[in-house]
């Protein structure tokens, strides 16, 4: 029996059975080169080798009666790989979006709970229009427990190559079954008591200690270097819980024609463009379901831009950063920065220069790995972490949100990976979505072209329609607008606010997540206990002020 860590016993209690913590990988398959067609006999071959060599491939868990905080990893003596595999004739589909319609239908059901977490859905007999040459795909779901979590390594990421005959060393771990230990093992290997249980835990009973926990939580948050408008992000239509009601849709496009946007600007990045593309299509979209406005003023130039400020969304961007530890993939590791997508301008040269300085206020994105380093890494990997990365978030989006949505930029590498001897010439990520995040973006540029995937609650947004049209519609916006600007896009007047140091009012950082915000969350809580037992004895005593908690924002932390 090897224990659960903290940090995956916090991902099992904040998943509930509507937003399961699972991330899917979606990997269209072609032909081998001698022409073969991948059967399902190929696909168990691969996973009965590969699967032997993960760390949790064929380890389930188990928790503590009474004690759910309590969990363990163990081998599960009822392991096959075929009950991790589903076969399915999916002859019926006719695109690449109705089999991503279907994949984020099966990723939002709970895995079971009785074997390994993670499951494979074999298709076959596919008749795509947009992809004729295709025949089947494989979806992969693994819940985020078994990513790891300083490499990102998987399940996913050990069923594909770079190259059809990549020479790969694969050692099975050793595997010796007990059967499931009983209830009286369990409870002698448990804390005697609850009060034992880590303070972070403890602090999911909505109690008064936690609604302590909450108002601490955000007081410190709010010392942390963060503009004023990056605490106090407006809820959107989809920040509200969500339900099982999953879809996700997905646009195409050459990797070059995006190039050819960040051109026509002398500042901007790929992933500038990359955000102001998806604000563009986010308000588009929004604008297909918007009733009719009501307006208690008349309709001013100056109240819409006050509505389109109010109405701005914030976006949680993973970024894969320099590190400073070892044993990290590509001497990198994930953290996160928030961006302002800055609704309120406009015009889409505009937006695309205010989003590019709210970039250059973080010193998080002074960090930044190149996208050509990161393209030799497996997107599973960056899509895994980038999941446990934004799903950080969630005590402190339940009680007062910092942000709207999660976008991932995954940089993947130019030529096919290969399942076997067959290459996947296609390949889409679905991250989790968790309640008051009912909307998510991935995007993977993979083989030369760039996949935006969208994956939503259809409970809290309008029906999206064709994708493709709100993508091509905001390609060509941008495109006309750089195309007609005169650089600077901001007026000569505001020139000074290009500058990082006066741009730092537009966008927030947030260093090491993991140190940051469990070190807040620990002393918090902490520190909210502290009050309640304080107040416990209000009636019968004057308490005297103790020292409070050491914020985690001094020492080595104050320059996060």
């Amino acid at each position: 029996m090897q224990p659960l860590d903290e940090a995956n016993i916090d991902i099992l209690f904040r998943e509930t059975e509507e937003a399961p913590c699972q991330i899917a990988s979606l990997n269209l398959i072609g032909p081998s080169a001698n022409g073969e067609t991948i059967t399902l006999a190929h696909v168990l071959e691969v996973l009965g080798e590969r699967v032997p060599a993960t760390a949790h491939g064929r380890q389930r868990l188990v928790q503590a009666p009474m004690q759910p905080e309590q969990a363990y990893w163990i081998d599960d003596e009822h392991f096959s790989i075929q009950r991790h595999v589903t076969h399915q004739d999916q002859s019926g589909v006719r695109s690449v979006n109705g089999l991503l319609k279907l994949s984020a239908e099966l990723a939002a059901r709970p895995l079971p709970r009785d074997r390994p977490l993670w499951q494979v859905v074999f298709f076959d007999g596919l008749r795509l229009k947009d992809k004729p040459e295709l025949t089947a795909a494989i979806l992969v779901v693994i819940h985020e427990v078994l990513i790891e979590d300083s490499s990102g390594e998987q399940v996913l990421d050990w069923l594909l190559d770079f190259t059809p005959d990549e020479q790969r060393t694969i050692e099975p771990r050793p595997f010796n079954p007990e059967p499931v230990p009983g209830t009286l093992v369990m409870l002698g290997r448990s804390p005697m008591s609850l009060l034992q249980v880590p303070f972070r835990l403890v602090g999911r009973v909505k109690d008064t200690a936690a609604s302590m926990f909450y108002q601490l939580l955000m007081e410190r948050l709010e010392k942390l270097p963060f503009p004023g408008r990056l605490l106090r992000s407006r809820p959107a239509g989809f920040n509200n819980p969500v339900t099982s009601a999953r879809t996700a849709s997905n646009f195409q496009c050459d990797l070059q024609r995006l190039q050819s946007l960040k051109a026509l600007s002398s500042k901007a990045t790929l992933n500038d463009v990359i955000l102001t593309l998806i604000s563009l299509v986010i308000e588009l979209w929004q604008k297909q379901g918007d009733a009719p406005e009501t307006h208690d003023t008349p309709v001013t130039e100056q109240g819409t831009a006050e509505r389109r400020r109010r109405n701005s969304l914030i976006a949680l961007e993973p970024v894969s950063v320099r590190s400073t530890r070892i044993n990290t993939p590509v001497g990198s590791e994930l953290t996160a920065m928030l961006i302002d997508l800055s609704l309120e301008q406009t015009v889409p040269a505009d937006r695309l220069e205010t989003i590019h300085n709210n970039a250059l206020a973080s010193k998080i994105y002074q960090q930044a790995i190149s996208a050509s380093r990161l393209r030799g890494t497996a997107p599973s990997a960056m899509l895994g972490l980038a999941a446990r990365v934004y799903g950080e978030f969630q005590l402190a989006q339940q009680h007062k949100p910092l942000f709207n949505l999660p976008i991932t930029n995954i940089p993947g590498p130019a030529a096919p990976l290969y399942f076997g001897d067959f290459p996947v010439p296609d390949k889409l990520g679905l991250t989790p979505l968790y309640n008051n995040l009912g909307l998510a973006v991935v995007v993977i540029s993979y083989n030369g072209k760039m996949n935006f995937t969208l994956h939503y609650c259809q409970d809290l947004m309008p029906p999206l329609g064709e994708l493709s049209t709100l993508f091509e519609t905001a390609i060509v916006q941008l495109h006309d607008s750089l195309s007609a600007a005169t650089p600077p896009a901001l007026a000569p007047d505001q020139a000074e606010d290009t500058h990082p140091a006066a741009a730092s009012g537009l966008a927030g950082l947030i260093g090491d997540l993991k140190r940051i915000f469990q070190g807040l969350a620990r002393n918090s809580l902490a520190e909210a206990m502290v009050k309640k037992q304080r107040q416990a004895k209000a009636d019968t005593s004057e308490t005297t002020s103790a020292e409070p908690p050491r914020d985690v924002l001094h020492g080595e932390d104050s320059e996060r």
